[in-house]
């Protein structure tokens, strides 16, 4: 992202705006490759690798997003990134105790491995009980699942299966509420081709069973890849995992090599979903301006922290509001969007419905905007103080969306947000 605003051949004078408010002279590459490992903090063998392979992809000038896919080379950053991590947290180098009594998963290390169904329905099961997965399987579900994600485009095209019975069911933020996730799989089904779902982001912070959360839903992806499908949120994002309780939770459970394999898996997410070419759905919302499409949507480089404006910060921060047009926001950050704003996306798009979470709502959903918004949270009893609902949608062919409404469960007595960094409240963002 930052070497797509520069050329390739960089001068005595030039500058880069590297983000907030950060500026950095540009006399030379190594400036660059310095000033990225000492902002964002990457291990410097990473940046060392990568970036010549950056430098030369913008070079050879693949920015072009009008080509088709299948006519666009191969991007070697991300291949490269992907055998970084490949060769860095290599499952195998890591043993499995004889003492250790979870779940096993035979050929983890294999790019392209799948696990059986036994594993996950035992690896679910074992964290029921409070019981850890071995750091080996974590860190290969987590390779995995980033291999997966890596080649979606920023939206996902999504369709309800066929038949009498097809039905596409969606859920808002779970935010660690591990056991009110599992309510769900009771309630409707375990993620499967025939019974899909679509998670749409914020499924880490705040509860202090997100790792678990994750695991589950990652260990499905990469079971049944058209079974289960998601979308980033605002707390997929090592800024806010490190203010309200995941990074915490991690570094506990495991390390920080493993967090910052979860930061590199959320980078992938895709940002938006459209199923069956009527409904869009998206963490936050809308934006600070007319005119986006889809294919703005999908063309939006997403594999990076999310920035603080732009498409890809409204579309996991933005907000609905009751009165017409846009406003700041009051989250301090993206916008405010107004019933005709809505409207006038859905239009220009060929669409019916927007589909958002974000927010907290007393029955798990509000309709809004004239029946066009739609805000779904899943996340019940929100941080075990609000009392509120959690709910899913589910879509047959028809797309009209049916809303079912649960309570929380009971869960372990482990606090919302134990492992938030003492310094910030709960429910600053």
């Amino acid at each position: 992202q930052i070497l797509g605003q520069y050329p390739s051949d960089l001068s005595e004078n030039s500058e880069l705006n590297i983000g907030r408010g950060r500026i950095i002279p540009t006399t030379s590459w190594e400036s660059v490759w310095n000033a990225i490992r000492g902002w964002f903090g990457v291990e410097e063998e990473y940046v060392s690798t990568l970036l010549p392979n950056l430098i030369n992809f913008k070079k050879n000038g693949n920015n072009n997003d009008d080509e088709d896919d299948d006519d666009k080379p191969e991007n070697p950053a991300h291949s490269q990134a992907s055998a970084y991590f490949r060769d860095h947290y290599n499952p195998l180098n890591i043993a499995v105790e004889d003492f250790y009594d979870g779940p096993r998963w035979e050929g983890c290390e294999k790019v392209g491995a799948k696990p059986s169904v036994s594993f996950v329905e035992e690896m679910v099961q074992h964290m029921r009980l409070e019981r850890r997965l071995h750091k080996r399987y974590v860190v290969a579900i987590l390779l995995g699942v980033r291999d997966l994600l890596s080649r979606d485009r920023s939206l996902i095209d999504l369709k309800v299966p066929s038949g009498n019975d097809g039905h596409f069911t969606v859920c808002g933020d779970t935010h660690g509420q591990f056991y009110d996730l599992l309510n769900i799989f009771d309630i409707n089904g375990t993620p499967s081709p025939e019974n899909p779902y679509l998670f749409n982001g914020d499924f880490v912070d705040r509860g202090s069973f997100s790792l678990e959360v994750a695991m589950t839903l990652f260990a499905y992806k990469i079971l049944y890849p058209n079974g289960l499908f998601m979308t980033r949120g605002n707390h997929e994002s090592r800024t806010c995992n490190a203010m309200y309780g995941f990074e915490g939770e991690v570094n506990h459970k495991y390390d920080n090599s493993v967090m910052t394999l979860f930061t590199e898996v959320f980078n992938q997410l895709p940002l938006a979903a459209v199923i069956d070419h009527k409904v869009i759905v998206v963490h936050g919302g809308l934006f600070d301006k007319d005119g986006v499409t889809l294919d703005d949507i999908r063309n939006i480089d997403r594999h990076c922290e999310p920035p603080v404006e732009g498409l890809m910060c409204d579309l996991l921060w933005a907000d609905p509001k009751i009165l017409p047009g846009r406003a700041p926001s009051k989250r301090g950050v993206s916008c405010m969007f107004g019933p005709d704003v809505t409207k006038r996306f859905l239009a220009l798009n060929n669409l019916e419905l927007l589909v958002r979470s974000h927010e907290v709502k007393p029955e798990g959903y509000e309709i809004q905007h004239d029946g066009k918004c739609v805000t779904l949270f899943s996340a019940p009893n929100y941080c075990d103080q609000m009392g509120n609902q959690g709910a899913f949608i589910t879509f047959k062919k028809d797309m009209v969306p049916e809303f079912t409404s649960f309570d929380r469960v009971p869960h372990p007595p482990i606090r919302p947000m134990a492992y938030q960094a003492s310094s910030y409240s709960m429910f600053g963002i």
